[in-house]
């Protein structure tokens, strides 16, 4: 649990999001050595967030990433009707009114394993290092979901099955 809270086991993904790459780029980068990687017991590349950051700094400064900022939604016509898709937090969206949300689609931030921003966001799940705390603060955004979807309507919710130790006293 240590190297998911240090970020010493970041996945090509996240290790290409960090330095605003391709993974493919990622992996040039450890095969020749500019990063370091170590294989996992599932056979993918691994990365230290504190690597990245080093190769980071190394880069002269007209070649360091440029970060590009999105709209929060996204207007799609279908039909006679323009939908919009909201690509944002879920835990305050008093943004939008109870009731309005026809459908949600959701992949939360799983606990403590992986790396969602480059640095430490304010009720970033992604950095929650408490089991206690991320399931308040999941349960926060459940209710806010609840509270946004019009009755009937649905959500989808991608979760990983990450197996998480927790203590069961006796006579459970």
């Amino acid at each position: 649990m240590e190297d998911y809270k240090e970020r010493k086991y970041l996945s090509s993904i996240e290790a290409a999001m960090y330095l605003n790459t391709t993974v493919s780029t990622i992996h040039h980068l450890a095969k020749s050595g500019e990063i370091n990687s170590v294989i996992s017991g599932s056979g993918q590349k691994r990365f230290n967030l504190k690597d990245l950051k080093k190769y980071l700094t190394s880069l002269p400064k007209k070649a360091k990433p440029i970060q590009k900022k999105s709209s929060i939604y996204t207007e799609l016509e279908v039909g006679n009707t323009v939908q919009k898709i909201y690509r944002k937090s879920s835990i305050k969206m008093s943004d939008l009114e109870d009731e309005s949300v026809h459908l949600m689609l959701t992949s939360p931030p799983y606990f403590n394993a992986k790396m969602y921003s480059k640095r430490p966001i304010k009720e970033d799940l992604g950095n929650i290092h408490d089991l206690d705390e991320w399931f308040e603060t999941i349960t926060e955004v459940w209710r806010e979901v609840f509270r946004v979807l019009q009755p009937g309507r649905k959500a989808f919710i991608n979760i990983m099955n990450l197996l998480v130790p927790i203590h069961i006293p006796e006579g459970f």
